[in-house]
């Protein structure tokens, strides 16, 4: 399946914008980043990129790949200590026990967003820059949660025995 259009299409964009800066790409991210989310019907259901739907694993997967070439990105390498940003909600390790590529995608999706949609602070203040799509993407604490999301992704994608080629990307 590593030849579905709409992964070969992402990944000549993304390839487009990351030859600049972090700037550049966050820039040319932006509006596609906006649209994915603009076109999903919440956890497991995908977005899409130029009218084709891709999953929210594969989307933000490639993304993260695609950024972390560009010089001068600061893509936090993540380990047991680092939590998520503000208050956050408990890591739901059911999510680990999943052997479903698609009800992984849409478990690991909902404690995402859960972590996005929580507006307060480490320091308890409130900003909801980060559940902002058109704000967050700006933040280094927005690349670094996705890298984490990403590894969890590489690591349960490793211990299942898939190939992120062998995924159906319209729903991981």
């Amino acid at each position: 399946m590593a030849n579905e259009q709409v992964i070969i299409d992402l990944s000549q964009y993304l390839s487009g914008i990351s030859k600049g800066s972090v700037s550049d790409f966050e820039n040319g991210f932006a509006p596609i980043h906006i649209e994915w989310h603009d076109t999903t019907g919440g956890p497991g259901t995908g977005g899409t990129f130029q009218g084709s739907a891709i999953g929210f694993l594969s989307f933000h997967h490639l993304a993260v790949q695609f950024l972390s070439n560009v010089p001068g990105a600061d893509m936090h390498i993540w380990n047991e200590s680092d939590t998520p940003p503000g208050p956050h909600p408990q890591y739901p390790g059911t999510c680990d026990t999943l052997s479903d590529p698609s009800e992984y995608s849409a478990c690991l999706e909902s404690w995402h967003n859960d972590v996005h949609n929580n507006t307060v602070s480490a320091g308890g203040e409130y900003d909801d820059r980060f559940s902002d799509r058109a704000q967050n993407i700006f933040m280094p604490m927005f690349w670094w949660w996705h890298s984490l999301i990403d590894d969890m992704f590489m690591s349960w994608l490793s211990k299942n025995g898939i190939s992120f080629d062998d995924l159906d990307h319209v729903v991981v």
